[in-house]
């Protein structure tokens, strides 16, 4: 990433490209209803119309399943009402797959196929308070004819969903202030993002990816963090609570039978950020009884997780 090339789609137009996906060597973007396709990596570019008979349909949201089977949802028609398309031939033909009433609760988007048949999508639906919205994570397994819902949030959020990955049959997404997580279509956990201090749009999320080690990366505002879900989901959680009290507010306590004289203790906080951690344990902490006593107290409130040797537990810092 030393240097990059830039490459021009028309050099007399100026125009601001909305998405831009590839695999192999053939690249899509689009911009305001005109798609763009190149079949050399993006040295060449051309036009891709949507048509079925004499209709022409403008795209305003696309996916690539394979280098010539995408998925484009198109502005609504005249009755108000999507259009969702397929080509399996590189968009030589098209076919309209599904229709929405704009506005209605199966009017999605946000989409990502796995393969030609089985796809997520998003809705989105702006509640009563300004800015935010209920989402719903809908499926398909016939490529986007029909669509079942596998997932409601009835609590709100800031901002619609976005940004869908998938990756060793886990699925992420988020809106501008939480980070959705689901394992085998099953969700495990949403956590909502509350920065100190007034809102601040540089601070929303602008973004999230899966890693190959199965972490999540989470850009916002000016900073890039990386977080595990294992810290939420990790099999080797003790059956026991070891923790108390939880919530906490200026301590808690580590009971005994979890620690061993070579024990170390790690604090993480909603991201995954490390904001606590020990040499091992001997004579670090004060005894209180059979439990270990750790001071929180400088702690900012929230969700945090603590890690003792292989184990993991979450408290919530008041």
């Amino acid at each position: 990433a030393q240097s990059f090339n830039l490459i021009e789609i028309q050099s007399k137009a100026k125009m601001d490209l909305f998405d831009i996906d590839m695999i192999k060597n053939v690249a899509l973007t689009q911009f305001s209803g005109t798609m763009f396709k190149s079949i050399d990596s993006g040295k060449n570019w051309s036009y891709l119309d949507i048509m079925i008979d004499t209709t022409l349909f403008l795209p305003i949201e696309f996916y690539m399943i394979t280098d010539s089977v995408y998925f484009v949802r198109a502005l609504p028609d005249l009755n108000d009402r999507y259009s969702y398309l397929m080509t399996y031939d590189a968009g030589l033909s098209w076919k309209e797959v599904y229709k929405a009433i704009k506005g209605s609760d199966s009017a999605f988007s946000r989409f990502k196929f796995i393969n030609k048949d089985v796809g997520y999508a998003l809705f989105s639906k702006q509640n009563k308070k300004l800015s935010y919205y209920n989402i719903s994570l809908f499926k398909t397994y016939d490529g986007g004819k029909s669509w079942n819902k596998i997932y409601s949030d009835k609590d709100s959020t800031f901002g619609p969903g976005k940004d869908l990955y998938y990756l060793n049959d886990q699925l992420v997404f988020h809106s501008s202030n939480s980070v959705y997580y689901f394992k085998d279509d099953k969700n495990i956990f949403k956590h909502s993002i509350t920065f100190e201090g007034k809102t601040n749009l540089l601070k929303y999320i602008n973004d999230i990816l899966i890693t190959d080690e199965n972490e999540i990366m989470i850009a916002y505002g000016t900073r890039i963090c990386k977080w595990s879900p294992t810290l939420e989901v990790n099999n080797n959680l003790t059956p026991d609570n070891i923790i108390s009290p939880n919530p906490a507010i200026d301590y808690i306590s580590v009971s005994h039978s979890a620690l061993d004289a070579e024990s170390t203790i790690e604090i993480f906080n909603i991201l995954g950020e490390s904001v606590t951690t020990t040499p091992p344990i001997r004579h670090t902490f004060e005894l209180e009884g059979e439990k270990i006593r750790i001071d929180i107290s400088n702690l900012v409130p929230g969700v945090y997780f603590i890690r003792i040797d292989d184990k993991f537990e979450k408290f919530i810092k008041l």
